[in-house]
């Protein structure tokens, strides 16, 4: 077999997974994902920075009839030339939204100027997981409860995080959620 680029060998390999449907249910879903988590792994991705799924999903047509021309045509030079357009499309948009969570990151800690050091990492974590609770923070940052919530107090009253209902006191950063979301298909 002829030796490949990592980032067309997964698109070859995508092609196969989907089209044994090893699911009854879920096959695209599962393939996109191992598709994002091959693409890391063979192109030396130091995460996950290129999912396709929003590309494939609004191509749907171009992506189904795609495959099937690989199918029936043997039309791989035409799937793998859609499958690299996506990839530009998809890097492109996830450039635009590294550029926004930055700016984001940095607004959110102007508006703590003056704040603590323990509010600026407690912002920091926030870019690693937008969804925590007073009792996670407490032990990450070793403080007391009311230390704790009276941080989150803080950050809400600038708009960085929103508190949540559950049964455990948590807090989400909506601004950082909307810039994840924002256009997806789900």
């Amino acid at each position: 077999m002829a030796s490949y680029d990592p980032l067309v060998k997964a698109f070859l390999v995508h092609y196969q997974f989907e089209t044994i449907h090893p699911f009854r249910d879920g096959n695209g879903r599962v393939g996109r994902l191992l598709l994002s988590l091959t693409i890391k792994e063979w192109c030396d991705l130091s995460d996950q920075w290129l999912y396709m799924s929003p590309f494939f999903e609004k191509n749907k047509k171009e992506y189904m009839d795609s495959m099937l021309s690989v199918s029936t045509q043997g039309a791989w030079d035409h799937w793998i030339r859609f499958c690299l357009e996506g990839v530009i499309t998809q890097a492109i948009d996830t450039e635009r939204r590294c550029d926004k969570l930055l700016n984001l990151h940095r607004d959110f800690h102007a508006r703590l100027k003056g704040g603590s050091l323990r509010l600026s990492k407690l912002v920091d974590r926030l870019f690693l997981t937008p969804i925590i609770t007073v009792n996670q923070y407490k032990r990450l940052a070793g403080v007391t409860y009311p230390t704790a919530r009276a941080d989150f107090k803080k950050l809400e009253e600038a708009g960085i995080v929103t508190l949540m209902n559950w049964d455990q006191i948590a807090y989400s950063s909506d601004p950082i959620f909307d810039v994840i979301y924002e256009d997806v298909v789900s």
